[in-house]
């Protein structure tokens, strides 16, 4: 792309979600700078998304960044979650995927989330109990019966 045509190449936030026949859909992709790494807000973001082969997408982007830097990215997104993307050193291959390990992983992070809440709540439920007990102590020592 040249410095110049940018400019005219319609805003990307507009072409998504992508939607592939197996269902598989992505709604947005994060860009940033690759020269002082600021965050490409969405809005910020201009491109091109074609759909010249079945079962892909390829998203030519570029973002201008308010240092002064162009940052252009090619990326062809599959409806395998798979991905491939060209930077200064050539292509390369991705995934979002999960594999099997991360995936156990997540299960138990989420099983050890959930254990610490209900212990959490359980403490909170018994002190809350004391407290009650407490103030029902006060409350008839002073002959008011409300609790």
């Amino acid at each position: 792309m040249t410095p110049h045509h940018s400019a005219s190449l319609p805003p990307l936030h507009g072409q998504f979600p992508i939607v592939f026949a197996n269902g598989h859909k992505i709604d947005s992709i994060g860009f940033w700078c690759r020269t002082c790494l600021e965050i490409a807000h969405p809005m910020q973001m201009r491109g091109l998304v074609s759909r010249l082969v079945e079962g892909a997408a390829d998203v030519r982007a570029v973002y201008d960044c308010p240092c002064g830097c162009r940052s252009e990215y090619l990326i062809r997104l599959k409806d395998d979650k798979s991905f491939i993307y060209l930077d200064e050193s050539g292509w390369h291959t991705g995934s979002s995927k999960l594999s099997r390990l991360q995936k156990l992983r997540i299960r138990v992070t989420h099983l050890q989330m959930q254990f610490v809440i209900r212990i959490g709540y359980r403490s909170i439920g018994r002190k809350l109990k004391k407290i009650k007990r407490t103030l029902h102590k006060i409350s008839m020592r002073q002959g008011n019966s409300r609790f």
